[in-house]
């Protein structure tokens, strides 16, 4: 009696699990799925985001340190061989800090020549005004009290800006200040047990993820020390070209526009744009012909199609290939999450998400799409057409 009632009640489940089975499988209940798989991924994302924009604070200078840490490793593991790790690492961000206090302070003697002459500036300046009312008062007969309010407000907006402008400099300035202070900090202990952190994301994997994950992390490295060392050495050879194409043209502080220029180009497609306009600025307010502002426009067009075509790809070697669109696009979310070294380190962070997309079999048409290379033939073959069409 026991045994039919259990035969039965197994019999009924095994139905209700059959229908169970049966009903996922209609498209309702499918679609259903997909959109709860997509509102899961949507939240997700927005919670991510959401964290990196409310802890920008911490997550900026730990996200700079890590990639620096990764491209001046290999210089620490050449010095370990004869000395301590410490006294290794110390020794190279020495260094570091050394070359960069140099390049400061050849900027800041440029800039102290520069604020010399702003007197002499600010009489060019004066005299640009004073011919463009002349043109206004004889070409769109305005009188001169009518120019003179116009002025007038027109320089206190100026002057209203310019006070905001110095209140977000002074705060990005300390903001900056914070970061160079902490970052070295970061990077002496990220590199320091650099095993400790390896060990861990191997640990943690499944046992089977693991080579995978030996080689992602190799890859990351590769990419990383490419990318910064290659952007070094794109922003020697930029400045020195751009030096020397301002020396020929004849304007003042060549060096000071060339240096500038070319480290603004660490910003893709829009650093080199606002350099730019500042030395074509300055180039039309303190030379009396526009052959001046022409020529800085020339050398700069013509540099940058070098940087662009020559330069950069050859350095690079194709270890950065991002489509320039999603390239763009990074740099404007990156700028909105993190201000300007968002824009910065958004390109080696899409390059670190591209390699790590194209090494899991999964995810490799999103690596794809983030990249520039071409597909090597169709998916789905084209359609044949038949010989003979019906009449």
């Amino acid at each position: 009696m026991h045994s039919k009632k259990a035969v039965h009640l197994q019999n009924a489940c095994s139905i209700g699990k059959n229908s169970l089975i049966s009903f996922k499988n209609y498209p309702v209940f499918q679609n259903i799925a997909r959109l709860n798989r997509l509102t899961n991924a949507l939240v997700g994302l927005l919670a991510f985001f959401t964290l990196l924009y409310l802890g920008r604070s911490l997550l900026i200078p730990l996200t700079a340190s890590a990639i620096l840490s990764l491209a001046i490793y290999p210089p620490v593991a050449f010095l370990e061989r004869k000395m301590h790790r410490g006294i290794a690492i110390l020794l190279v961000l020495f260094l570091i800090i050394c070359a960069l206090s140099a390049i400061v302070t050849l900027i800041a003697l440029q800039i102290s020549s520069f604020v010399k002459d702003l007197p002499l500036l600010g009489q060019k300046i004066a005299d640009l005004l004073l011919s463009v009312q002349d043109f206004v008062d004889n070409t769109l007969q305005i009188d001169p009290e009518r120019q003179f309010s116009l002025l007038r407000d027109n320089i206190m907006s100026f002057f209203n800006t310019g006070i905001n402008i110095v209140g977000t400099t002074i705060n990005i300035t300390s903001g900056i200040l914070f970061y160079l202070f902490m970052m070295p900090v970061y990077i002496f202990f990220m590199i320091y047990y650099h095993e400790i952190w390896s060990n861990f994301l191997l640990e943690v994997s499944p046992l089977q993820h693991r080579p995978l994950l030996s080689e992602i992390l190799a890859k990351m490295n590769r990419v990383v020390r490419n990318y910064v060392g290659g952007m070094f050495l794109v922003i020697i050879i930029v400045s020195i070209l751009n030096t020397i194409g301002f020396l020929i043209v004849g304007i003042q502080y060549a060096l000071f526009f060339g240096t500038l220029i070319s480290f603004l180009a660490i910003i893709p497609y829009f650093g080199i744009f606002m350099a730019s306009t500042l030395a074509v600025l300055y180039a039309f307010i303190t030379k009396d012909s526009l052959w001046y502002p022409a020529g800085v426009l020339i050398v700069n067009s013509v540099v940058q199609f070098l940087e662009a075509n020559f330069i950069t790809p050859t350095i690079m070697r194709q270890q950065v290939q991002l489509n320039p669109l999603i390239a763009i696009t990074g740099l404007l979310f990156g700028g909105f999450l993190w201000g300007v070294m968002g824009m910065i380190l958004s390109i080696p962070c899409l390059a670190i998400l591209k390699m790590i997309l194209d090494n899991i079999e999964p995810f490799r048409p999103y690596g794809r799409l983030l990249g520039v290379e071409k597909p090597q033939s169709n998916i789905m073959p084209p359609p044949q057409l038949p010989e003979n069409p019906p009449n």
